[in-house]
Order: C-alpha cells, then sequence, then structure tokens
C-alpha cells in the first residue's frame, strides 16, 4: 500500500468544478475572461507532444486546448487589468507553432520581420518593480516551447539545471497562480477511472514524482469505497490519466 497520501470525501462537491468528457476532458465552464480581485486570472496548459505551455486569459481558449489534448496545469499568475502591455507572437513555421510573450516592442518587432504573426496584447505587466516577477527561461536545445515563464524560482532552478539559459524577469504579475486544487485533481480522475459518485466513496492522493520514461511528473491517487480499494492510477498534475491505470471495480 501507498504511503503519503492525503484521504478526502469524494462527492458532489468536488463535481461542481469540471466535467471531463475524455482523456483530457474539457473545462465545462461559461466562455468568459474571469477576474480576481486583484487580477485577471492567466491559465497554464502544457503540450506533451511539442513541449510548449501556453498562457491564456481566456477560458474558452483554455477549454478548446484542453480538447485537443494540451494539459491544463491551473492558475499561472493573475495579470493586472492594466498596464505595460505583454504582447503574443506566434511562429507558424515551426511544426506544431509556437508562441511567444515579451514586454519588448523592440522584440516584438524584430520577430515580426522574421515571420512571426503579431497576435496583440495577451495580457498587462504591473509597472515598476512591484508585483510578482515571471522569470523567463529559454532552451537553446528546442524548436518549438523554446520560452518558458513561471513565477516559481524552484521551476526556474530545476529548468536551469537541465541546461536552459535564465533571462531573466519577463514580466510582473499582480500576485502568484496555483496548480489545480487536490479537489479538481481527484474529480478529473474519479470520472476517467469511473468510479461512481458516491458518499461512501473516499480517496488518497500520494507524492508526486517524476517519471523519466515519459519525462512528465505524475501523482497517484487511489479511491476506496467502504474502505475498500476500488480504483487507482498515477496521474499528470493535471488529473488525466498516465500509468499504473485499474479502472474501478465495485467491492
Amino acid at each position: 500500500m501507498r504511503t503519503g497520501f492525503r484521504e478526502k470525501k469524494s462527492g458532489a462537491a468536488i463535481r461542481a468544478f469540471v466535467a471531463i468528457a475524455a482523456l483530457f476532458g474539457a473545462l465545462l465552464v461559461p466562455a468568459r475572461v474571469l477576474a480576481a480581485e486583484d487580477g485577471v486570472t492567466m491559465r497554464r496548459l502544457y503540450n506533451r507532444y511539442t513541449g510548449e505551455h501556453f498562457y491564456t486569459a481566456s477560458v474558452e481558449e483554455a477549454d478548446s486546448l484542453e480538447m485537443r489534448g494540451w494539459e491544463y496545469e491551473g492558475v499561472g499568475w493573475y495579470a493586472p487589468r492594466s498596464g505595460a502591455p505583454v504582447y503574443h507572437l506566434y511562429n507558424p513555421w515551426v511544426s506544431g507553432g509556437d508562441h511567444h510573450y515579451t514586454l519588448s516592442s523592440v522584440e516584438r518587432t524584430s520577430l515580426v520581420a522574421h515571420g512571426w504573426r503579431d497576435e496583440g496584447v495577451g495580457w498587462y505587466s504591473v509597472l515598476g518593480e512591484e508585483g510578482v516577477p515571471l522569470y523567463r527561461q529559454y532552451n537553446p536545445y528546442a524548436v518549438t516551447g523554446t520560452h518558458n515563464y513561471t513565477t516559481s524560482s524552484a521551476e526556474r532552478a530545476h529548468l536551469l539545471s537541465a541546461g536552459w539559459r535564465d533571462e531573466g524577469i519577463g514580466w510582473r504579475g499582480a500576485r502568484e497562480g496555483h496548480g489545480i486544487t487536490d479537489e479538481e485533481f481527484a474529480e478529473r480522475a474519479r470520472v476517467q477511472l469511473g468510479v461512481p459518485d458516491l458518499p461512501s466513496i473516499t480517496y488518497r492522493i500520494g507524492t508526486p514524482y517524476y517519471w523519466e520514461g515519459a519525462d512528465i511528473m505524475l501523482r497517484p491517487i487511489a479511491f476506496y469505497q467502504d474502505g475498500k480499494l476500488v480504483a487507482f492510477a498515477d496521474c499528470t498534475l493535471s488529473g488525466s490519466l498516465g500509468r499504473n491505470i485499474w479502472g474501478y471495480t465495485a467491492p
């Protein structure tokens, strides 16, 4: 039996956030831009096939990408409603495409001159030296997903240790974001494993670990019915099934 699990109840309360339609699932929420009290919610998604992270304030865009196989990784940060514009550019000439984000109008002009598409202002940065820094890293060995932007100093340090180059601070947010909650993670896994939504169902979430074979982080989850193990899987951090999958079996 795995150790280090956290146990919580499954039920209608955790179903309220998401409904999963397929392996990766789509967030069935209104197509609108959500704003927190002190900023606009910026969602972060990951394409495991190209290695690219994508960031958007649009729920509709995030939903569309999830339905096409992107992994939802939660809220990257909260952007201010106004401030310095962060420009969004797209390179259609590489396999799978590539997106880039920059505060610099000079960099934007240079990329457009090299064939990138200008997709306008993606969001805004806090002016001056205040706010939460979004660290920018560059992968000189990649064709797509060449840049990563994160508020996490631990993530930045990990990428630098893997050969990425530190490019300083890309822009500044209003406050830090967060990954998906345990409840959201469990609900995604529950639906995909076919576990019924019953008061007698509980779950335990294990400690995340790195799966070197697929170059991804996984997080184990096990479901119990009246105390008996009925389903388990090691899922990606967004709650999609990864490995060691055992679908629901009634006790």
